[in-house]
């Protein structure tokens, strides 16, 4: 699997405008798109204004569908901007074979593997799409190992996420951010680098990997305390949260935590409870004040006497 889309592959360019056929549907390469999952969600405000929108569930390159312009332009629906306009001679016609043989391309990626693994026609979409192909199914596990980096962000956001869609070990970074997730049923066992589930609507970090080699982020979710952490982070970023308390001391190099109903000093004071010098070290830097930490004294009092 050493295919990698490239979004350039999209950029089209024009010298002027055009006429769509009214009967475009009646082109034979709209059948063959039919056939791999297309559908046309064009809306009437679209249709006035020379646009068709395109969509496919079969393959999630882009599940929120890409639009073709009259004046020569595709483009991601909902994302601001047009890409580069064709230079020469175009068509309705050439538009939808070049989308097609993008397409195509994938959805025989997805052919190959279903035959292969015994992962689900939505799990196989989600990863046959992903630049680094280097996955497997682990079969005794049940997990998904993955040589290298997995990004999911936004490609899970309004679906029914498949069942056997979890990770095991991913050698590189995760990042399964801005999906709407309520849990962390997917996150890996161990993720080599950085793990990042910012902009869910997640309210615990239970599920969170057991090794996490870099950074940790949590940010922008509706946590509303801290725990079921990786025993050692280099940095945690949770800021934009609802944390009201740090159950268990947290070891990271750093952590960064504003817009939470607690202070980053009561965050920090907490989670690095266990750590005296970590925990000097930003009172030194005048990262925690003792005196705005005053109501939690209590709670770290004993080894402060102790030091």
């Amino acid at each position: 699997m050493k295919y990698i889309f490239d979004f350039k592959n999209f950029l089209f360019e024009s010298q002027s405008n055009i006429d769509w056929p009214d009967n475009w549907k009646d082109l034979l390469i709209w059948k063959e798109l039919e056939n791999i999952g297309f559908r046309d969600e064009t809306t009437p405000r679209m249709a006035k204004n020379g646009s068709i929108l395109l969509k496919n569930d079969e393959v999630q390159l882009y599940p929120e569908g890409i639009v073709l312009t009259k004046t020569g332009y595709i483009r991601r629906q909902g994302v601001q901007g047009y890409v580069k306009q064709y230079k020469g001679d175009y068509s309705l016609d050439s538009f939808l074979h070049h989308v097609y043989s993008i397409y195509k391309k994938h959805y025989d990626i997805q052919k190959d593997e279903l035959l292969k693994n015994e992962l689900s026609k939505e799990t196989i979409s989600i990863l046959s799409v992903q630049k680094n192909k280097n996955w497997d199914l682990n079969k005794k596990t049940g997990r998904i190992d993955v040589n290298g980096s997995i990004n999911i962000e936004g490609k899970l956001m309004g679906k029914k996420i498949p069942n056997d869609l979890r990770f095991g070990i991913v050698t590189g970074s995760f990042n399964c951010g801005q999906n709407g997730l309520t849990n962390l049923d997917i996150a890996p066992i161990e993720v080599g680098k950085d793990f990042i589930c910012g902009q869910n609507k997640l309210k615990s970090l239970k599920g969170s990997p057991k090794i996490v080699g870099g950074d940790f982020n949590c940010w922008s979710n509706q946590i509303e305390y801290l725990s079921d952490l990786p025993k050692k982070i280099k940095k945690l970023f949770c800021g934009f949260n609802k944390i009201t308390d740090v159950i268990e001391p947290i070891d990271a190099e750093d952590i960064i935590c504003h817009k939470n109903p607690i202070s980053e000093a009561e965050i920090m004071a907490l989670a690095y409870r266990n750590n005296y010098p970590v925990f000097m070290n930003k009172v030194k830097a005048g990262e925690i004040d003792l005196k705005s930490i005053s109501d939690i004294i209590p709670r770290i009092i004993e080894w402060i006497d102790v030091k």
